[in-house]
């Protein structure tokens, strides 16, 4: 079944290699992400509420093939605000990068999904790794430390409120450079 939205949002649509920029316009982005960052909560929720033993495998294995599809429409959006930033363009960005900083926030201060990296992280010499693997491993689990997921919930909701406020000015500063230029 096709969803509506794949329809009319070449987005959401498969493409092989190369994306329909012909068929791409600017009000296509921001329900593309807003249904990118939907599938992605939804990967994330089945990692956090698989009932099984955290391993590389039920946790880690899904969470590095989760948000695809976020991935890719945000390589084609940034892509294009840096290529030909339009006013309107950059009107989206203002409004999707505090989106996407607290979207990422949601992941990374998880405190589901970090007891399960955590676990694997801590029990990483019982899982047979491949010299690939712990790398991934260890730097996911020193990504999400460093992103606050060891802070207390009132630390965690701070940092939250400070990355939106940054992704707000940053797209802003952006747009303010563009215009000088």
């Amino acid at each position: 079944m096709v969803d509506e939205n794949q329809k009319v949002n070449p987005l959401l649509s498969e493409f092989d290699t190369v994306p329909p920029f012909d068929l791409i316009q600017v009000k296509h982005y921001q329900p593309a992400f807003d249904k990118a960052m939907e599938d992605h909560k939804r990967e994330i929720e089945a990692i956090v509420t698989n009932t099984e033993a955290p391993t590389f495998a039920n946790t880690m294995e899904p969470l590095f093939n989760s948000g695809e599809l976020l991935n890719e429409i945000s390589l084609i959006f940034y892509s294009q605000v840096s290529a030909c930033g339009s006013d309107e363009m950059l009107k989206v960005q203002g409004v999707i990068d505090p989106k996407m900083a607290a979207h990422s926030d949601s992941i990374r201060l998880d405190d589901r999904l970090f007891s399960r990296i955590k676990t694997v992280y801590e029990n990483r010499e019982k899982e047979n790794l491949n010299a690939e693997q712990l790398y991934l491993l260890e730097n996911q689990y020193k990504a999400f430390v460093r992103n606050g997921a060891n802070l207390d919930a009132e630390q965690k909701k701070t940092l939250s409120e400070i990355n939106q406020e940054l992704a707000t000015l940053e797209a802003k500063f952006g747009e303010n450079l563009l215009a000088e230029n």
